[in-house]
């Protein structure tokens, strides 16, 4: 199975001007640890919750920090045809709950843990 059979699309994700209090909203309304940031469909990094409270001590107005102040880069991603162990062993060596597809530099899907747990339910894996 390859990483763009089970890859959740489309993808929530914010760019590098985007406040963090902002991002801190769409973490929290949607449940997840983490946000892709996009320059258009070019993935530029990642922005963690852990990010965005170091974010808070910044010389900036509270919650105004942009995101590319405190995002990761640069960001690991896999191929849309990355077979599914690949992935999880990224997840696993790298201590992350996803990881990015990208088409050449073009974020088109993540794969969660929750995906990963998804195909294992259905397929017996």
């Amino acid at each position: 199975m390859r990483a763009r059979e089970f890859m959740t699309s489309p993808v929530i994700a914010v760019t590098p001007d985007v406040p963090i209090h902002e991002a801190a909203a769409l973490l929290s309304s949607h449940g997840f640890t983490a946000l892709a940031v996009v320059d258009g469909q070019r993935l530029v990094g990642v922005v963690t919750d852990a990010d965005l409270l170091r974010g808070e001590h910044t010389d900036h107005r509270p919650g105004e920090t942009p995101v590319r102040a405190v995002m990761s880069t640069p960001v690991l991603g896999v191929d849309p045809d990355a077979p599914i162990g690949a992935v999880a062993r990224i997840m696993v060596e790298d201590h992350v709950r996803w990881v990015p597809v990208v088409a050449g530099a073009a974020l088109v899907g993540v794969v969660t843990r929750r995906d990963l747990v998804r195909v294992m339910a259905h397929t017996g894996t």
